[in-house]
C-alpha cells in the first residue's frame, strides 16, 4: 500500500479499545441502575415515613394513657374527698343528734326535780318515780331512764339467769307507770330479749317504807316461742321479784344522779 500505512489502522490511537457492543451495554444500565437507586430511596423513606407515623401514634397513645390515668387520679381524689365530707357530715348531725338527746334528757330531769320540789314544798306523801338504777334478790340489774310527763320510760335490763344457750346481753325495756298519784304507783313494762325470741311482762307496785327506802314488788310473765301450738300450753312461765334501788338513793339522788 503507498505510504506503507494499513488500511483501516487508526492513528495515534491510545488505550484500549472499546467494542460497539459494550459500550451501547454500559449506556443502557445505567438509567437502570439510577432508577433502581431512586426506587431504594423512595421505598426508604417511605419506611422512615411508616416508622416516624408508628411513633408518633405510639407517643399519642400514651399521652391518652397518661390523661386518662390522670383524670383517674382527679376522680379518685374528689371521691375520696366527697366521701371525707359525707362522713364529717354524718358525724356532725351525730354529734348534733346526741347534744339534742342530751338536752331532752337533762330538761327531762329538771321537770323531775321541780315536780319533786312542788310534792315536797306541798306536804304532798312521799312520791316514788322510777328512774334510776334498781336491782332484783337474784341479781339482776335494771336501769330506767327519766319518765316523761306522761309516765312512760325507756330502759335497760341486764338479767343475771337465764335458760338460753347464746351470751347474756342487755336488753332494751319499755314501760309506763301512774304519775296522777305519786304515792306509791302502779307499773308495767316490757322487756324484749336480745339474746332470744322470748318476752318478758312485768307489772308491779312502788312501795315506800317510813324511812323513804323503795322497793318495787313485781309479778312476770315470760313467753317463750313455742314451736307449734301444741307446745303452747308450756310456753309461758310466771314469777316474781322484788326490786330495791341500787345504793339505796332516794327519789331525789336518782333524779340528780342521771343528770
Amino acid at each position: 500500500m503507498p505510504g506503507g500505512g494499513v488500511v483501516g489502522s487508526p492513528a495515534n490511537t491510545e488505550g484500549p479499545l472499546t467494542p460497539a457492543a459494550s459500550r451501547g451495554s454500559s449506556q443502557r444500565s445505567s438509567p437502570s441502575l439510577e432508577r433502581m437507586r431512586l426506587e431504594w430511596e423512595r421505598e426508604r423513606k417511605m419506611r422512615e415515613l411508616e416508622d416516624h407515623e408508628k411513633q408518633r401514634q405510639h407517643e399519642e397513645k400514651q399521652r391518652q394513657h397518661e390523661q386518662e390515668e390522670k383524670e383517674k387520679q382527679r376522680q379518685h381524689e374528689r371521691q375520696e374527698k366527697e366521701r371525707e365530707r359525707q362522713e364529717k357530715e354524718r358525724e356532725r348531725q351525730e354529734k348534733e343528734r346526741e347534744r339534742q338527746h342530751e338536752q331532752q334528757e337533762k330538761e327531762k330531769q329538771r321537770q323531775h326535780e321541780l315536780e319533786l320540789a312542788r310534792l315536797r314544798s306541798s306536804g304532798a306523801p312521799a312520791a316514788c318515780i322510777l328512774t334510776g338504777a334498781w336491782q332484783n334478790e337474784l341479781g339482776s340489774n335494771m336501769t330506767i331512764s327519766a319518765v316523761n310527763g306522761a309516765g312512760q320510760f325507756s330502759g335497760l335490763y341486764l338479767t343475771a339467769v337465764s335458760a338460753a344457750e347464746k351470751p347474756i346481753l342487755e336488753s332494751p325495756l319499755n314501760g309506763s307507770q301512774h304519775v296522777d298519784n305519786l304515792e306509791q304507783p302502779t307499773f308495767g313494762f316490757t322487756v324484749k330479749w336480745s339474746f332470744s325470741d322470748s318476752t318478758t311482762v312485768f307489772v308491779g307496785q312502788c312501795f315506800m317504807d317510813d324511812q323513804g327506802k323503795e322497793t318495787l314488788q313485781t309479778m312476770w310473765l315470760l313467753r317463750d316461742k313455742a314451736k307449734s301450738m301444741d307446745d303452747n300450753w308450756i310456753a309461758t312461765m310466771v314469777g316474781t321479784n322484788v326490786f330495791t334501788r341500787i345504793k339505796e338513793q332516794n327519789l331525789g339522788e336518782s333524779v340528780r344522779s342521771d343528770l
